[in-house]
């Protein structure tokens, strides 16, 4: 292993993986896998254990492979090429070799594709698309392939992503027009429309969604507002929305844009992305659902994308503005920089079911 420890950005010891080392190896069963992508041609992968990570392979996709949704099985990676126009790129992914192999193609139904999600049935595959406020619905085969989009909806300008809710709802929220729209997906057809639509405080920026475990209480980024705004999610897809929860240090001064969240600790603790503060504001939560701030972790630059290990171990964060993506291990009472990696202009890194 080439990176261990107590390897981070605070520290001399901490080593870089350089992407030029990118090399085909077995992936043991003991190991996580982690993609990433970012405004490069190539999709990397890597293998991640306590030991350390090491570098898989890169597999050319092409363009700007901004995001990537991973199927639940582990076993499809449909990649957003954010590109004008976009298109999505259907990869099957190699658990041996960390090899993406593309098996389709098709367009993103609009501009700019930033987001995509897997329809609970894995029918359908759903897009944002930030250029042009495009929301798409993509068939997915019984083979993990793709086709054109079956139905296209203008969800409102700067859609910033598609989630799933159940009940064939999707919210998208549209940082442009600072409302969360909730679509209807019909799951025979595919078929988009619009249901209703939540307003946020004019200048959030509505940019990222997570939901808790009980599917009810919802955290949204404030992109513009540099902060997160608590939600409750009602049975018909609305939002109950309270007061926006600053994610900066109250002393702190300069520009700022908050990014991508997860929940940690069994939903005990929320992660927020703070790019210009470079670092990971960090929240305790409780039975209110209401962000109580625990400090800061400082991070490289412009933190992009955060995501969490699936057995909540381990944080990955694209550091776009860095060139890196870095690993922090999620412990009980503090979360430590564990190691660290090159990777061009990284926008994306997730973990493998």
């Amino acid at each position: 292993m080439l990176a261990r420890g107590n390897a981070g950005p605070q520290h001399a010891g901490m080593r870089l993986l350089l992407a030029t080392m990118l090399l085909s190896a077995t992936l043991p069963a003991a190991e996580r896998m982690l993609l990433v992508g970012g405004y490069d041609p190539d999709v990397r992968s890597f293998a991640l254990d306590d030991s350390g990570l090491r570098p898989l392979a890169s597999s050319r996709i092409g363009g700007n492979p901004s995001w990537i949704a991973i199927a639940p099985d582990g076993r499809m990676a449909y990649v957003c090429d954010e590109s004008w126009p976009g298109r999505i790129v259907a990869c099957r992914i190699d658990r041996t070799t960390g090899t993406l192999t593309p098996v389709s193609t098709a367009s993103s139904g609009g501009k700019g594709p930033c987001h995509a999600a897997l329809h609970p049935d894995g029918r359908w595959l759903l897009v944002a698309n930030y250029g042009d406020g495009a929301v798409a619905c993509l068939p997915i085969d019984a083979d993990g392939g793709i086709a054109e989009p079956v139905s296209i909806l203008a969800a409102g300008a700067k859609a910033h992503m598609v989630l799933p809710i159940g009940g064939g709802r999707v919210l998208v929220p549209c940082l442009g027009t600072d409302r969360v729209v909730t679509l209807a997906c019909d799951p025979r057809t595919g078929a988009l429309a619009e249901q209703s639509a939540t307003a946020v405080p004019a200048g959030s920026g509505p940019r990222h969604i997570c939901l808790a475990a009980d599917g009810r209480q919802a955290w949204i980024t404030a992109e513009l507002a540099s902060g997160v705004i608590p939600a409750v999610l009602g049975c018909d897809g609305s939002l109950a929305i309270a007061a926006t929860v600053s994610c900066l240090p109250p002393a702190w001064q300069g520009r700022n844009s908050v990014s991508g969240l997860v929940l940690a600790d069994a939903g005990r603790t929320l992660l927020v992305g703070n790019r210009g503060h470079d670092s990971l504001a960090r929240f305790s939560i409780g039975a209110d659902g209401i962000p109580v701030a625990n400090g800061q972790v400082q991070v490289g630059a412009t933190p992009r994308h955060l995501a969490i290990s699936p057995d909540g171990s381990w944080i990955a964060v694209a550091c776009q503005g860095a060139g890196r993506v870095e690993i922090l291990r999620f412990e009980a009472g503090g979360m430590r920089h564990f190691a660290a990696f090159a990777a061009p202009k990284p926008a994306f890194a997730g973990f493998v079911p």
